[in-house]
């Protein structure tokens, strides 16, 4: 089952390999959108409406994937194996890099897909600390930790981090973040900088971000 989960990322990676078929480079293939990116991350966004399939494409770039809606996939690789899968809004995987692939939404709805792919990690021999290695942890390895972090309505969260990463947004929320105030729709990206910050939830709804911070290199 894990394996076909990460073969059905809807197109959003990964592969270094050489091929006799034309393919784009993942980034600019037309269903994938950059939301950010720094030396650190890349962040993409793919879009699948219902029947609607990427061209041959590559990526060679290890991501967290972040479905943000339910979704029923069909994944063809460059070798001709074909496989079927189905996945959950909310699921996080870790997205190691892999082969030439085209990607078709089967289902009956819009899907959305979010790949932080990983350039580089920070400096030091350390894991990051702060208050996030205390939060519930959706995937952790020794590249990233992706923390899921809550606000119930009208109240604050307030979270630490000694290393840089992405805040990805599950629902509407506000996040401050070194003097500054990001109101986020379910979808939206930022970046963190090392340091105190806060989400808040307005009175309509509770707020959940999914905090996805850079393990040091060692």
């Amino acid at each position: 089952m894990r394996r076909f989960l990460v073969l059905a990322l809807t197109g959003v990676f990964l592969c270094s390999c050489a091929t006799t078929r034309s393919t784009w480079p993942g980034h600019l293939e037309s269903h994938h959108h950059i939301r950010l990116q720094n030396g650190y991350v890349r962040v993409l966004e793919t879009r699948l409406e219902p029947g609607e399939e990427t061209l041959a494409h590559s990526h060679p770039i290890d991501a967290v994937v972040i479905f943000l809606t339910d979704g029923r996939f069909r994944v063809e690789q460059d070798n001709g194996a074909v496989d079927e899968s189905e996945v959950r809004a909310d699921q996080v995987v870790w997205g190691a890099a892999g082969g030439v692939h085209r990607t078709a939404n089967i289902g009956d709805r819009t899907t959305r897909t979010l790949a932080i792919e990983i350039f580089a990690q920070p400096p030091g021999g350390e894991k990051a600390q702060g208050s996030l290695q205390d939060a519930r942890i959706a995937l952790e390895n020794d590249r990233v930790r992706v923390a899921v972090l809550e606000a119930v309505p009208d109240e604050s969260t307030g979270f630490e981090t000694s290393s840089p990463g992405v805040a990805v947004a599950m629902s509407t929320t506000r996040v401050e973040s070194a003097g500054k105030t990001r109101r986020l729709q379910r979808g939206d990206v930022c970046w963190i900088t090392p340091g105190n910050h806060s989400i808040h939830a307005g009175s309509d709804g509770s707020s959940t971000i999914y905090m996805i911070t850079l393990m040091p290199a060692r």
